[in-house]
């Protein structure tokens, strides 16, 4: 929210080296890029958590699990677009 776009850009992108598709990467992704007025690259990232999310879960991640609320109402919102 305060402009640090490329900070969050590149903490999502070494969340992805370390977690290919990695469900918090897409939501930064998709936040940075509503931030930043980019409605595409947003889109984007949310068809990403949307279509690695139900595998995603699966690996039970220690994050995932103690986000779990959170990732759901998040698919269930605007992540569902």
């Amino acid at each position: 929210q305060v402009g640090m776009f490329p900070e969050a850009r590149a903490l999502a992108d070494t969340i992805l080296m370390r977690a290919p598709n990695n469900l918090f990467a897409f939501y930064i992704q998709a936040t940075v890029a509503e931030f930043a007025g980019d409605s595409a690259a947003a889109r984007k990232a949310r068809a990403a958590f949307r279509a690695n999310y139900d595998s995603e879960i699966l690996k039970k991640r220690p994050e995932y699990s103690e986000k779990l609320p959170f990732l759901e109402q998040y698919r269930k919102g605007e992540g569902a677009n």
